[in-house]
């Protein structure tokens, strides 16, 4: 049937981007997701393997939370305190460190970007809340 995609038909001596207009469907390129892409030399993070070490970081930290909140009903968990304690304040410089190095990066598309501005910002209040919590009060 000829309504059906026959991709021998499609077959280009050129580069694969070259040739993306000319297939007869949407693909993922053109799909609009509003994700920005910059160069540059903190480029990586937008890296995927960056996102995967802010999830780490995200969950340990969670982790690191819950056990300081039950250390006081846990004897056993009373002797760690000191060591969850540097726990929960290295990954708030992490935290702080990825928000600048963000900043750093997208510039006034950490703020203006449509759809990741309000997420932006609101990671930066609950950085620098963390922040005043852990070290000034």
């Amino acid at each position: 049937d000829e309504q059906f995609f026959q991709p021998e038909l499609y077959q280009f001596d050129e580069s694969p981007t070259e040739a993306d207009h000319l297939l007869p469907y949407p693909t993922i390129i053109e799909v609009d997701t509003g994700e920005v892409r910059i160069p540059g030399p903190l480029s990586f993070v937008q890296s995927s393997w960056f996102f995967l070490l802010t999830g780490a970081n995200v969950t340990l930290n969670i982790v690191v939370l819950y056990l300081l909140l039950e250390r006081n009903g846990e004897e056993w968990l009373r002797d760690y305190q000191d060591q969850l304690s540097i726990a929960n304040g290295a990954s708030l410089v992490f935290y702080i460190i990825e928000v600048l190095l963000r900043l750093a990066h997208f510039r006034s598309w950490f703020f203006y970007h449509r759809l990741d501005a309000p997420w932006n910002f609101f990671d930066l209040v609950i950085v620098a809340a963390g922040a005043v919590d852990q070290w000034l009060l």
